[in-house]
């Protein structure tokens, strides 16, 4: 039994010819103009230039941060020295970071080379510096403590500071 269908048969090895002024035409009539591939490769290289920069300077922002926030501990570091109560809370900090990164951008500030060289010796340094000045200051206060006690127990009566 032979099956009749209206689709025609398609010859897979048949190509298709056409003259070159009837590309030409075709693409004319697409667009109203001739396809330049010299301007499809220029724009293709200014967008990569454009993607580039765009890259390098969030490198640059990314590294103004960092500079940014070293500021930023060193000055909650001196608040701290002045009275422990006193810092630089996360929020605070980081809008210091954000606003101060863009401005060390625009005037191209770097840590001087010295800085670059020793800067983590001399964080270290700072670091146990901060860390024995607060122990000095608590001991000082401890002691404070124990002698208002002390006061107080002689005023009772008491000649160790206990009932």
């Amino acid at each position: 039994m032979e099956q009749i269908t209206d689709n025609p048969t398609i010859d897979m090895n048949e190509q298709e010819t056409r003259s070159k002024e009837a590309v030409s035409a075709l693409i004319s009539e697409m667009d109203g103009e001739d396809f330049d591939t010299n301007e499809v490769v220029q724009d293709n290289a200014q967008k990569r230039k454009e993607d580039a920069k765009k890259a390098a300077d969030a490198v640059a922002l990314n590294l103004a941060k960092e500079n940014a926030a070293k500021g930023v501990a060193a000055f909650d570091f001196g608040l701290k020295l002045a009275d422990e109560r006193l810092g630089v809370d996360d929020m605070q900090g980081g809008l210091l970071v954000e606003t101060a990164a863009p401005v060390l951008m625009k005037y191209a500030v770097e840590p001087p080379q010295w800085f670059k060289d020793w800067g983590a010796e001399m964080q270290l340094a700072g670091a146990f510096c901060f860390v024995a000045f607060m122990q000095y200051k608590t001991l000082i206060e401890l002691r404070k403590i124990d002698a208002a006690r002390a006061k107080e127990a002689l005023k009772r009566g008491d000649k160790d500071g206990t009932h």
